[in-house]
């Protein structure tokens, strides 16, 4: 077909705050590409993820229904079968009725992991998680490929933990250079004559905090500011679901300098995320391909 209407790249971050951007006057992010894109477009302010927990909000994005229009156990049950969750309407599917190519690359956090849900194909980076009846995904295969079977959480951090550490493999191998590598492949695979609808879905900076070292040298010293703390998060007042899970062993240590420390890997993976982005928008404009594209 004669290509019609605009590439679509849709670019996401796990557990990313809306505020820490550069341009924003953040005291300790520094974001520069995505500042240069926020200065060319428009940089929404009040912009809320339509719930905190990350499957039903990836389900709101797939769907764009709210959070409990179907079953809201999906966010407690990561076994719930995602495509029972959802309609046939998924966005994917809407675009590739459309004439799009439509590909997911990254973290997609859906179950049955390879169950498509509109998409033409999906190459996955999933933390690492082992569940019973849940394939390699295909960050865990490339490892092994490279020499690394089984070492992508070597580092001994799990990825719901504050603690944090310097990522031990060599940068390339990291999930953050890895998703963008594979993305900017599949645009030299794509389809000239159709449009793109491409997920880039960043696992970072959601633990573990493990950023290389030359982005955790660039926060070393940074002072970070203390967190606001109201009479509401005081263990006292906390969910009784929350004192009986795994979470509540850590409330108590994230103070001092622990918190400082995991703050500070937190903001390197955020300028990791950034740095790895202008890759993106390099391979655009090389392609010619940047001023035909929507980036959301």
């Amino acid at each position: 077909m004669v290509k019609t209407g605009h590439n679509i790249l849709l670019i996401s971050s796990d557990q990313h705050r809306g505020d820490s951007l550069s341009i924003l006057d953040h005291p300790v992010a520094f974001t520069p590409h995505l500042d240069k894109l926020s200065q060319q477009g428009v940089l929404f302010r009040r912009a809320y993820s339509e719930c905190p927990v990350c499957i039903p909000a990836r389900m709101t994005i797939m769907s764009g229904m709210r959070p409990g229009t179907g079953d809201n156990s999906m966010g407690y049950n990561y076994y719930k079968e995602c495509s029972l969750l959802l309609p046939t309407q998924t966005l994917p599917a809407i675009l590739g009725r459309s004439g799009y190519q439509t590909q997911a690359v990254g973290k997609m956090h859906f179950f049955p992991q390879r169950k498509r849900y509109g998409f033409d194909n999906m190459i996955i980076e999933e933390e690492g998680r082992i569940l019973p009846g849940l394939y390699r995904d295909d960050y865990e295969l490339w490892l092994q490929d490279q020499g690394f079977t089984g070492e992508n959480h070597s580092h001994g951090v799990t990825n719901n933990e504050t603690s944090c550490r310097i990522w031990h493999l060599p940068e390339r191998a990291h999930p953050t250079n890895w998703t963008v590598r594979e993305a900017c492949r599949w645009f030299n695979r794509m389809d000239p004559d159709c449009p793109v609808f491409l997920w880039l879905s960043f696992s970072a900076p959601h633990p573990p905090y493990t950023p290389p070292q030359a982005y955790w040298e660039l926060f070393r010293d940074a002072a970070i500011p203390e967190p606001i703390r109201g009479n509401w998060s005081s263990p006292e007042m906390l969910p009784a679901e929350f004192k009986r899970s795994i979470f509540s062993s850590n409330y108590d240590r994230i103070k001092g300098e622990w918190y400082a420390k995991t703050v500070r890997a937190y903001y390197a993976l955020i300028t990791q995320i950034d740095f790895q982005i202008s890759l993106v928008l390099g391979m655009l404009r090389e392609r010619e391909l940047l001023e035909s594209t929507i980036i959301l």
